[in-house]
């Protein structure tokens, strides 16, 4: 398709796929460098940003709208401004050319992302849930693992994805700071463009190489949700165990108390409505944990009198 004069009819091969992973040209050894700086970076920007969007999204700071514009500026920043500065301070410390420097470096434009975007998932979780873990002698943290990040979980899997492909795609940090010991897939694909030619065939197989671990991300987060967490799901939902339970919504009654009627003590989630069954059994879950106290009726019922 790239010769010249072009030709309709052509012969395909496999070939160049051959020589960009086990030729001369090999990018092999780059794309385990992608994926080391790719997912170290995903790891700890995980790590810091779940926190500090939770922060942000629910405990009242002081100098909590400071602290969001400070994370919203530096997304503002233009890379090309930055590099220079980043080479400077990397190889003052000695770590140019290294996984602790690229890491760093991406973390300057990980992480701010990460936190907006997560602060957003996080204020769509109703508030009520939280507050009853919390009258029932809960702290924040065991708040925030058993309450917020199982029903926030969908929306983690999709920052970990936007994260890995910003540092999996990104190229002028890579080709600055990186070099013969840390060279990332994109950085590797630009040597098959010289001042002589452009080998485009070995540069689009390459291309299609370094897409490989993004698909298989993508399909695994596709087959986790869609064809694990849905039927399982919906396999509860629809289980067996009915108990009847007297309710009335906010705006139907002036008392919006639920009146659990189950005799085992267990909150009766099964007799709730498609969308609340998730909630109901997280929250349940939480209140039967070690060291937690306290009935469903009284989780529910001081929720209801809060609001």
């Amino acid at each position: 398709m790239l010769a010249y004069p072009p030709s309709v009819v052509f012969e395909p091969t496999l070939g160049n796929y051959a020589d960009i992973l086990f030729g001369a040209t090999s990018i092999l050894p780059n794309l385990v460098s992608s994926v080391i700086v790719s997912g170290l970076t995903t790891a700890v920007t995980m790590l810091f940003a779940i926190p500090a969007a939770y922060a942000l999204s629910r405990l009242e700071l002081p100098f909590k709208r400071g602290a969001g514009f400070y994370v919203l500026a530096t997304q503002m920043l233009p890379p090309v401004g930055l590099v220079i500065p980043y080479f400077l301070i990397l190889r003052g410390m000695g770590w140019t050319d290294t996984y602790q420097g690229l890491v760093l470096v991406y973390l300057t434009f990980a992480l701010p992302f990460a936190i907006w975007l997560l602060v957003s998932y996080f204020e769509e979780i109703p508030r009520e849930m939280e507050e009853a873990a919390l009258l029932d002698r809960a702290g924040r943290l065991r708040a925030l693992w058993y309450v917020i990040l199982p029903q926030a979980k969908g929306g983690i899997a999709v920052t970990v994805i936007f994260v890995f492909l910003n540092s999996w795609n990104e190229f002028l940090f890579a080709v600055v700071l990186g070099g013969n010991t840390v060279r990332t897939v994109t950085v590797a694909m630009f040597n098959f463009i010289s001042l002589e030619q452009t080998q485009w065939a070995r540069l689009a197989a390459a291309a299609m190489a370094g897409m490989a671990p993004v698909i298989v991300l993508g399909l695994g987060a596709f087959i986790w949700f869609y064809e694990r967490e849905l039927p399982s799901s919906e396999k509860r939902a629809t289980s067996s165990s009915r108990v009847k339970i007297s309710s009335s919504l906010p705006g139907d009654h002036p008392s919006s108390a639920r009146k659990f009627t189950n005799a085992s003590g267990r909150i009766p989630c099964d007799s709730y409505s498609p969308t609340e069954v998730a909630p109901c059994r997280l929250l349940r879950r939480f209140l039967s944990g070690p060291r937690m106290s306290g009935t469903c009726a009284k989780a529910g019922t001081a929720a209801s009198s809060a609001r």
